[in-house]
């Protein structure tokens, strides 16, 4: 079967034949959630359709598999890396090898173009076979009760970030990110912090005109909010606040999405009882290339670093 199948990077022209791939291959409930994240993949500056694969058999599209290039960032160094999202084969050519063609095969032309570790969230029986390392990262972030929130009157306005606001935004994730032990920047670009879903909120939170912070949040759900940022103790406890407020205060806890020694998380500490609500689960692999100087002890680390996803896949 496999000597019977041409790979080759995807064309203008594939678009229609992958999506309908990538909605035939998926158990999809409801919505074509593959399908819609490889289009908005596709409308990232850093998109590289060279690593954006299909097999091919007589002409026909039977398997498709995407690596898109983000930034991590360990101990303050970027680090060039690719997302393997999605991978996908016809129903009627599953189980054939096909699949594993196309990963060994993008893994090959991302090493060759420099990038040195791939990351995803997949099957932790399928993946380790091509060098992924399970729970490799963490997601979730640090609890804080709702009693040790302050119920304070401050008015705040949120507003949909701006081409202006992008630099504030790139330095205040600096601030709080840059430093960890793995951590995935969302990007130098404006799309890369307005939510692509209708139901998740993205915000420059302003008093006064003044900078408090960003938030990214779904609605109805304030109280696990997907990225906080702010510059000092104070922002934080503010954005709190007024996430509570907008949730109705109706939960217990607010999850807070940083690390456990982030500088703002360390101030907290000494007035509040704070909770690990950091988790790690063997879906969540990296695998680094061999030309990586990047450390695999620290995928083995029980503290791992803690990556949040993209705006991009909020769609998904």
């Amino acid at each position: 079967m496999i000597k019977e199948i041409k790979i080759r990077e995807e064309r203008y022209d594939d678009y229609h034949d992958i999506a309908e791939l990538n909605y035939l291959a998926f158990d999809n409930d409801d919505f074509a959630g593959e399908t819609i994240l490889i289009d908005v993949l596709r409308h990232r500056k850093e998109y590289d359709r060279s690593l954006s694969l299909v097999a091919e058999k007589d002409g026909k599209i039977i398997g498709h598999i995407l690596f898109n290039p983000f930034d991590i960032y360990s101990h303050n160094r970027k680090i060039k890396s690719v997302n393997l999202a999605p991978v996908a084969v016809h129903p009627d050519f599953q189980k054939k090898g096909i699949g594993s063609a196309l990963i060994k095969k993008g893994h090959l032309l991302a090493e060759e173009k420099g990038y040195e570790l791939s990351f995803l969230f997949g099957h932790p029986d399928y993946y380790p076979r091509f060098g992924y390392i399970k729970k490799s990262f963490s997601i979730g972030g640090m609890k804080i009760s709702k009693d040790d929130i302050p119920n304070n009157d401050i008015q705040l306005e949120e507003k949909i970030p701006k081409k202006k606001d992008l630099q504030y935004l790139v330095n205040l994730w600096m601030k709080n990110f840059s430093e960890s032990k793995i951590t995935l920047f969302p990007g130098q670009n404006i799309l890369d912090w307005v939510s692509y879903s209708k139901d998740i909120k993205t915000s420059i939170v302003t008093k006064n005109e003044k900078f408090i912070g960003y938030l990214r949040y779904e609605r109805g759900n304030e109280n696990n909010p997907a990225m906080i940022l702010a510059d000092s103790k104070k922002d934080m406890m503010t954005l709190l606040s007024h996430l509570c407020k907008k949730g109705g205060c109706d939960f217990k806890e607010i999850i807070i999405p940083l690390n456990t020694d982030n500088f703002i998380i360390e101030k907290i500490k000494k007035s509040y009882k704070l909770t690990k609500g950091i988790k790690s689960h063997d879906a969540f692999m990296i695998k680094p290339f061999k030309n990586s100087n990047f450390s695999e002890n620290i995928l083995t680390d029980k503290n791992t670093g803690l990556i949040i996803l993209t705006v991009h896949f909020d769609t998904a």
